[in-house]
């Protein structure tokens, strides 16, 4: 599936994902869906979310990467605290300002 995908069906991503597939998954030129996605301009995939419910805005802020990456991952309501901090627990507390 991941060949059509490449090949601009971008809308099997939603598909792929739910038979359990990780979201982070790459085809055989270590491209990622998301990147396919951004490829062929389908935005939907930002709100894609895998077989735990995670969507790749979640992937990205567990592992802590900048504001400039989450920025560029933000839709609709979601968006970065004006006062993002470096420290996990920082961006932990409280409760999410929409």
């Amino acid at each position: 599936m991941l060949e059509r995908i490449a090949d601009g069906r971008t809308d099997l991503v939603f598909d792929y994902l739910s038979e359990g597939h990780a979201a982070t998954s790459k085809d055989q030129d270590e491209v990622s869906l998301i990147q396919w996605c951004a490829y062929y301009g389908d935005v939907s995939a930002l709100d894609a979310k895998d077989m735990h419910g995670d969507s790749p805005l979640s992937w990205a802020s567990w592992h802590l990467r900048p504001a400039s990456v989450l920025r560029k991952l933000c839709y609709g309501d979601f968006y970065i605290r004006p006062d993002y901090g470096s420290g996990m627990a920082a961006n932990l507390l409280g409760k999410p300002r929409f």
